[in-house]
């Protein structure tokens, strides 16, 4: 696995997230920390890039299904998402101030990654007075590529040695 959540204390790989019980239209929804790790551990120079965070239903459709199935927090773009913060060397924070709302087409687009660095990305669960979902399932959609940046020492002789063929007589510049 490359791009993988881990939890706030990076000892722990977050398969499913249970956000905590709220009233409905609840205006400061508790919210969630987790760390996206790029090969956490690992030392090969494989850089995150172009991430893009999304949120699909339980059908893995962007739409449809029914409120159990994740309709509803994808339709509505319940789940509110940032970057602002980093683990790591080599890694700029995005710091983003604001949360965006993600649903349907709409992601979060995050920051390139290093590798063994990771991305704090925090989550809240948005209540609107007219939820009927009162459980659901959904899951996060990663697009990201990956980019390495290999260097190479080239040795070169420099000596100049010149060589010219006219048939099958070899004139100048010495022996091979």
């Amino acid at each position: 696995m490359n791009l993988v959540f881990y939890d706030s204390t990076d000892k722990q790989i977050i398969n499913e997230v249970v956000f905590p019980t709220q009233i409905k239209g609840q205006v400061t929804p508790a919210v969630l920390t987790l760390h996206l790790w790029n090969r956490k551990g690992k030392v090969c120079d494989y850089t995150a890039t172009d991430i893009k965070l999304y949120i699909v239903n339980a059908l893995k459709l962007i739409t449809g299904g029914t409120d159990y199935q994740g309709q509803e927090i994808v339709d509505e773009k319940l789940i509110q998402a940032r970057s602002n913060g980093v683990v790591g060397t080599g890694i700029v924070d995005d710091a983003q101030v604001a949360y965006t709302a993600i649903g349907g087409n709409i992601y979060l687009s995050v920051g390139d990654i290093p590798v063994n660095c990771a991305r704090i990305i925090q989550i809240k669960l948005k209540s609107i007075l007219t939820n009927t979902t009162t459980d659901s399932v959904f899951f996060t959609k990663m697009l990201y590529n990956y980019s390495r940046t290999k260097s190479y020492t080239v040795f070169e002789d420099t000596t100049v040695k010149e060589y010219n063929w006219f048939g099958s007589i070899f004139l100048g510049g010495g022996f091979l």
